[in-house]
């Protein structure tokens, strides 16, 4: 079935990699849960092929801002599409903001759960992988490992649940 869509076309006309946050805003009071969804691409659009050239998108239910990252002097597109064939709220606006991509960095908090911690970083960043060790002793470099568990993204960071039952832990994000 063809689905009703935009497409916005950017160049990154710099000499840095962008650090680019997205976010569809609905121009409605009460807009419906997934009712349009976005999508960035770098250089192109496939079709038939969506996965090719994905950068991110709004997730799930639309509303979610997303993080990626466009290599210097490259085009790149936002599709913006209808998820509902009814929709009710079919006016936005797409903000886009960002910066030349700093290191990435972790946020760590409380989960709900007492027994875990709630580590979080930019989905710009989706080749990095979290790393743990229990201590900083010995001779360098550290003995890290990856942690183990599905990430998942909530409120447009990876987000990772952990096990903190075993005392100390310490993290970093690793690219392989």
């Amino acid at each position: 079935m063809a689905v009703p869509y935009l497409t916005h076309t950017f160049t990154n006309s710099t000499t840095n990699e962008l650090c680019l946050t997205a976010q569809l805003h609905f121009a409605c009071s009460t807009p419906s849960t997934n009712a349009l969804g976005a999508v960035a691409y770098l250089g192109t659009n496939d079709y038939h092929g969506p996965c090719v050239n994905y950068l991110g998108d709004t997730g799930a239910d639309g509303t979610q801002p997303f993080s990626f990252r466009v290599p210097p002097q490259t085009n790149f597109l936002i599709l913006v599409s209808a998820r509902a064939t009814n929709a009710i709220c079919d006016r936005y606006t797409l903000e886009l903001f960002g910066l030349p991509c700093p290191p990435p960095t972790l946020h760590i908090a409380r989960d709900a759960n007492p027994t875990n911690v709630l580590v979080q970083w930019s989905t710009a960043y989706p080749n990095y992988h979290l790393q743990a060790t229990n201590a900083f002793s010995g001779t360098v470099p550290f003995a890290f490992s990856d942690v183990s568990g599905p990430r998942s993204v909530v409120g447009g960071r990876y987000t990772l649940t952990n096990d903190a039952s075993g005392g100390k832990r310490f993290f970093r994000l690793h690219l392989p």
